[in-house]
């Protein structure tokens, strides 16, 4: 029902078997294909075109002012997702205004869930012509290889192998010659062309630098490094010589990650870049993982999970107020791997949210 003298466009969905209504008011009856409530949004759409086809001292309109107003229909499949959606999206809205949510905290909560559908393989379309993760594996195992034997990298002594069984679909990883079924360590099921692997076999876990003394190099206190996504950690410039020893070493492209506490519970992270010279120190309180032949900003989505948190937070020893988190956390903590091709959607398509929601985030601070 909605109002055609008076006060124009306003509207009700009749829930009664039998009304008797105004004559300034108009019924209008849908049929089977149609969602009341995807009609409802509709017609408060056009109220602004109703109102400016009203005449008369006491506004009013004609009926065919609104039946002859043309309109999209979706199949009535969409029509209830649509309306199912705007009416959750008001009634936060309402919440916000009342005061009863904070807008910050929303946003904080809807980062954290975006993060978690990315690594889920659920917040780019899946596409089937993607190269699947089993081959970019091949690569990172052969890159490694050629690293070993340039000397440049150590072979793992506990190095496993985990595949996917295509007999039972399950996942099993091969340790000191045995193979053991991993799918109650997996934490949630990821698209049939990803694969599950541990850090440490596709990355490099805290690696040292090498250079001339008096090189200039990037320096990185734990102060400079932020807790917002993204957000590139400033740095200072020094000599080799005077960094060297007694830091944490790091290069362009390496994701780190604060180690101790209360850094890491608030997500203190950073991808490594404008290093001078591509090389660097800092912060004792870090953990390194460079990546072989994968996104640094896929890996930097996935320590900002709450799942990563969350569970290195279990992982914490040490004393009160100094607990860390131990390098064995990070060399064992299984990731899922998507295809290079998914990986760059992935980052692309975080960017612009998070983009967008730093945006409402300034304008809150601003009002």
């Amino acid at each position: 029902m909605i109002s055609c003298k008076g006060s124009i466009g306003t509207i009700a969905i009749n829930t009664e078997d039998e009304v008797h209504i105004a004559r300034q008011i108009m019924a209008i009856r849908t049929n089977i294909y149609c969602y009341n409530l995807f009609i409802k949004i509709l017609i408060q759409n056009i109220v602004p075109f109703m109102q400016s086809k009203s005449k008369g001292v006491i506004p009013g309109i004609e009926r065919k002012d609104i039946l002859d107003f043309l309109v999209a229909i979706p199949p009535q499949s969409e029509q209830q997702r649509i309306s199912e959606t705007i009416e959750t999206l008001l009634k936060l809205v309402d919440l916000i205004e009342s005061d009863k949510i904070d807008l910050s905290d929303l946003i904080k909560q809807t980062k954290s869930k975006v993060l978690d559908l990315a690594i889920k393989g659920k917040l780019v379309p899946q596409d089937p012509n993607d190269e699947p993760a089993d081959k970019l594996l091949e690569r990172i195992r052969e890159e490694k290889e050629k690293l070993i034997k340039e000397g440049k990298l150590k072979r793992d002594k506990n190095e496993t192998y985990i595949f996917k069984n295509s007999d039972d679909n399950s996942y099993y990883e091969k340790i000191d010659g045995e193979t053991v079924c991993i799918d109650d360590d997996l934490p949630f099921e990821i698209p049939e062309n990803w694969r599950w692997e541990r850090l440490k076999n596709i990355c490099i876990i805290n690696p040292k630098n090498r250079a001339e003394d008096r090189m200039t190099a990037g320096f990185i206190p734990m102060p400079l490094i932020s807790p917002k996504y993204l957000e590139a950690a400033t740095l200072q410039k020094k000599e080799w010589k005077e960094i060297k020893k007694g830091y944490t070493h790091f290069q362009n492209n390496d994701v780190v990650v604060a180690k101790i506490t209360p850094c890491f519970e608030n997500s203190k992270a950073a991808i490594i870049s404008n290093l001078p010279n591509n090389i660097g120190a800092g912060t004792t309180e870090l953990h390194v993982i460079r990546p072989i032949k994968l996104i640094s900003e896929y890996l930097y989505a996935i320590i900002k999970t709450q799942q990563f948190l969350s569970s290195g937070k279990q992982e914490m020893a040490g004393c009160a107020g100094q607990q860390r988190i131990p390098t064995s956390f990070i060399e064992e903590y299984l990731i899922p791997v998507p295809p290079f091709e998914e990986q760059i959607k992935i980052t692309d398509k975080l960017k612009n949210i998070f983009s967008y929601f730093d945006n409402i985030e300034e304008v809150i601070k601003g009002s």
